[in-house]
């Protein structure tokens, strides 16, 4: 039994988008394998399409009314002490012969290998300085690559996060590329709508730091000033009040109160064609470590739209796409080139087609969540075999 460890179920989430790609892909291959959310999310959800993805366990407590009358420490320890509890107990019944495959759960590895005597796999999409997990300073850093030693293999999202674990004394041989993974099923016979008002589109956690929405709307200010007919679509939540000012203050600023559309979080089910609908998506991501080291979900998902692609040049990004061949790619920060690329798709409707049409090849050819997941069977299949 494969068991698939998420640290908790976050509904839309981009771990838990693709932790339930790689669940998908196992069960398709037939492989007997269970879901483990160790603790609630926010809005204590529960996936509900088990036919889809196979069975799913939850080692918390209770539903969100439950909890109404608790302050948040009474809180805080209740959920938190009986989840690790009921965690540790699920572990300490666990056969050797089963395997674990960490997915978002770093916080809790060193249960996983102090009491499980089986095999142990990290799955792992950013560098740990960028999502430490309780690993925060450089005695617990150090601590965290002690524990990676005795894992069985790690499986990384990028050539360079797969250095930063070489550079950490962690043997190459034990570390697995595992390319971004998307659900193209999602996408399949989308038919493109006209919208009232074309618009320019955004999707993801609304983050200047992040994903450059900042950039994005300067870019867009510019894009703008030179078509009256576009809006542009920020789709998703806004982490911190810092970049909600920020981002209002830039719109006020370049006077696009009328142009952008602050959508906040769309349902999972509609995504897919508001995305379909656009008539360029962008990403303007800032070239920082954790733009380095990940590789962003989203950009999957806008290629399977077969619309053209605005995204900066981070990261693996240019291992994958061509600029002017299946996407447009610009310089991370330079937002007049952001703006520049836009313009081109918006003036060059044939040729930009074909280039989105180029893109949702390559998403297919190397972001399929079936062909990913048979990466992550055929490593842990051998590793058995040699045990």
């Amino acid at each position: 039994m494969i068991y698939l460890i998420q640290s908790s179920y976050q509904k839309n989430s981009a771990n838990t988008n693709r932790a339930l790609a790689i669940s998908k892909g196992l069960k398709e291959l037939g492989m007997e394998h269970r879901n483990i959310a160790i603790l609630p999310s926010r809005n204590f959800d529960k996936e509900s399409d088990c036919l889809r993805y196979g069975a799913f366990e939850y080692m918390w407590y209770g539903r969100k009314t439950n909890w109404r009358f608790f302050n948040k420490l009474q809180f805080y320890i209740a959920y938190k002490f009986l989840s690790r509890w009921k965690f540790k107990r699920f572990l300490s019944k666990l056969s050797p012969c089963d395997i674990i495959l960490n997915l978002s759960a770093a916080t809790f590895l060193p249960d996983m290998v102090a009491t499980h005597k089986g095999d142990i796999y990290l799955e792992r999409t950013e560098h740990l300085l960028v999502s430490s997990q309780g690993f925060n300073t450089k005695e617990k850093q150090a601590f965290y690559y002690h524990i990676c030693q005795k894992l069985k293999g790690i499986f990384v999202i990028t050539q360079s996060l797969k250095q930063s674990y070489i550079e950490q004394g962690i043997d190459e041989n034990r570390l697995h590329i595992i390319n971004m993974m998307v659900d193209y099923g999602r996408f399949r016979d989308l038919k493109k709508e006209t919208p009232q008002t074309p618009y320019i589109a955004y999707c993801g956690t609304v983050s200047n730091q992040k994903d450059g929405v900042n950039d994005l709307i300067r870019a867009f200010s510019i894009v703008a000033d030179k078509n009256k007919h576009i809006q542009l679509y920020i789709i998703g939540a806004v982490p911190k009040a810092d970049d909600k000012n920020e981002n209002l203050r830039l719109i006020k600023e370049f006077g696009l109160e009328q142009r952008v559309v602050m959508t906040g979080v769309v349902p999972s089910e509609t995504m897919p064609q508001m995305l379909k609908d656009a008539e360029v998506l962008v990403l303007a991501r800032p070239n920082n470590l954790q733009a380095q080291n990940g590789f962003p979900t989203k950009l999957g998902e806008y290629l399977l739209t077969e619309n053209p692609v605005v995204i900066t040049k981070t990261g693996d990004i240019s291992l994958f796409l061509t600029d002017q061949k299946d996407a447009l790619l610009a310089t991370p920060g330079n937002y007049e080139e952001i703006a520049e690329k836009i313009l081109w798709v918006l003036n060059n409707p044939s040729e930009a087609k074909k280039i989105g049409e180029n893109g949702a090849r390559v998403a297919l050819q190397h972001f399929n969540y079936l062909t990913e997941t048979k990466k992550i069977v055929n490593v842990i299949n051998k590793e058995t075999l040699l045990r």
